[in-house]
């Protein structure tokens, strides 16, 4: 066996005299590969790898701003059932495993400058832990992507942009850019010799997820690396000049509760908003977050609590519309595997209804109080009732086809955009487009161009956001939302 590797060793070291070259892996001596092939070829025959394999940040390297993760924990057959990111000893975040013996952990986060070391711990339904560490530095000098634009959608070809700056006194001699985590680069620039460096490219990319690594090196050996997840898709579309666009995750005029919008007997639930949300209850992206919660329950019945938050600029809305809003949010639910219940995130606009009514957009992710065979998690829609009252909720549209809603891993963030446009005339509302993304997974759930019509409700609900927490049987849960964003026009 020995004489086996040796010689393996051998013939690679003169073919990589030759042939190699700095790939985003680590350069290291081939001769400290010996322990870890041996390793390779005892285990190899007996049983598959078990740990945690870091893929980005690279070891040692330098990142700025925010701090990318890309890690793959993998049992020795158990499912995953747990997994958790520390800073030292400080939790960034937990999440729920995928019910297989393998999940891969994407994720972003804001980290101060200085030297870190993340360490990614999983565990098994054995009980057995995996973990391995990452060491790394933050700082104000490295490597920048500026197009395309994190957790973004475009059409294929993609312009990619990106910008390395190396430390005081040193100049930037190579960049390299890698598609999904591939260790062979595909666009590569040297001979540079310069403290900043600007390089871009037109990449013509299949549909679906993917991510982009920008590795430079300066003369010193420094590693400076950025790392952006985005989609190759169909774009929602931009807002006209005239559109209003609201950041709602924290709104100068506040949250407010709502006890007794929540249904009947509605609000009997105790409660709590928080801002910022903190891990690792409700785990953030930006150190932005607001996360809602039941925190106790007041008998079997229906339970539930809303928050709103006002707006009152309205320009650009007539009396006969059309009207077009674009959702646009990131949600993290703590528990979506007890039945019966929903996270609604709702829209009210009356610049244009009937004198005293509003009309409301209401959408929900529903986790099973549905009449629905099975009850899976769908998205609901309501639909409204012009001569008065609450209309009720849709669970399947135009002809029979239901919407399903994918946010049902525990811990996870999820990225939604709903698109929906008013007809005034009829006080109809058409949703679209529908995409979520999974972004702790880098993976497009689903993105449907739909077009489902149901009325709008009217209902005096002035102009405002809300959010909503509804349950049965006595369930306390909570969720965190993160880079809320209304736009309307």
């Amino acid at each position: 066996m020995l004489n086996l590797v040796t010689s393996y060793i051998s013939r690679l070291s003169a073919y990589c005299s030759k042939q190699c070259s700095t790939t985003l892996f680590d350069r290291i001596s081939l001769a400290s590969l010996l322990p870890m092939l041996l390793l390779f070829f005892v285990f190899a025959t007996a049983q598959a790898w078990a740990g945690v394999t870091f893929t980005v940040p690279g070891a040692n390297v330098q990142v700025t701003g925010s701090a990318p993760l890309v890690a793959t924990v993998s049992s020795n057959g158990a499912p995953i059932v747990s997994v958790q990111v520390l800073d030292g000893s400080t939790q960034l975040a937990s999440y729920a495993g995928n019910g297989s013996s393998s999940i891969t952990i994407h994720a972003v986060y804001s980290l101060s400058a200085g030297s870190h070391t993340l360490t990614v711990k999983g565990t098994d339904t054995g009980n057995v832990t995996y973990s391995a560490t990452r060491t790394f530095t933050v700082a104000g000098n490295g490597s920048v992507t500026q197009s395309p634009a994190s957790d973004s959608e475009g059409p294929s070809p993609t312009p990619w942009q990106a910008t390395c700056t190396a430390d005081s006194g040193r100049v930037i001699n190579t960049m390299k850019l890698y598609l999904d985590f591939n260790p062979t680069e595909i666009a590569s620039f040297t001979g540079l010799s310069s403290g900043s460096v600007t390089e871009s490219q037109s990449l013509n990319l299949a549909g679906g997820s993917h991510s982009l690594t920008t590795n430079c090196w300066d003369n010193s050996g420094q590693v400076y690396q950025s790392s952006i997840d985005f989609a190759v898709g169909t774009a929602f579309p931009a807002g006209p000049g005239n559109a209003i666009t609201l950041n709602l995750d924290n709104p100068a005029n506040g949250w407010h509760d709502c006890s007794g919008c929540s249904g009947t007997p509605g609000g009997d639930a105790l409660h709590s908003d928080t801002y910022p949300a903190l891990p690792p209850t409700f785990p953030t992206i930006d150190n932005d977050s607001r996360g809602f919660s039941i925190t106790a329950n007041d008998g079997p019945t229906f339970q539930g609590y809303l928050w709103f938050t006002s707006f009152n600029n309205s320009a650009g809305f007539g009396p006969n519309g059309p009207v077009a809003w674009i959702f646009d949010f990131y949600a993290n639910v703590n528990n979506p595997l007890n039945p019966d219940f929903a996270s609604e995130f709702d829209g009210n606009q009356n610049v244009g209804a009937p004198s005293g009514k509003s009309w409301v957009i209401g959408t929900e992710c529903n986790y099973g109080a549905n009449p629905l065979s099975g009850h899976p998690t769908i998205w609901r829609f309501d639909d409204g009732n012009l001569n008065g009252g609450h209309g009720s909720w849709n669970d399947t549209y135009n002809g029979g086809g239901s919407l399903t809603c994918p946010m049902t891993a525990a811990g996870h963030w999820y990225h939604v955009q709903m698109y929906f446009t008013l007809d005034a005339s009829t006080f109809t509302y058409t949703l679209r487009n529908l995409r979520v993304k999974d972004t702790t997974l880098n993976s497009v759930l689903e993105d449907d161009s739909v077009l489902f019509t149901f009325k709008g409700l009217i209902d005096n609900h002035g102009n405002s956001i809300d959010t909503q927490l509804d349950g049965n049987n006595n369930h306390s849960y909570g969720v965190t939302y993160d880079k809320i964003v209304v736009t309307r026009w």
